[in-house]
């Protein structure tokens, strides 16, 4: 998977290393990935609702 830094603010970095302990990763990159895969998993559940209830006969997947 390619590498990219980013900034965090202190209050990420709190909630980071709380998921972190929770869940018991290793790494902070661990815990990011499961919480953006998570979240990605999550909109893409809310947006295939939208368009199963959306009388539009289009489909964007």
């Amino acid at each position: 998977m390619p590498t990219q830094a980013i900034l965090l603010t202190d209050q990420e970095l709190a909630v980071i290393q709380e998921v972190k302990n929770l869940m018991g990763f290793e790494t902070d990159e661990e815990t990011i990935e499961y919480l953006l895969s998570a979240r990605l998993k999550e909109r893409l559940l809310r947006l295939a609702g939208q368009e199963l209830k959306s009388p539009s006969t289009r489909h964007y997947f």
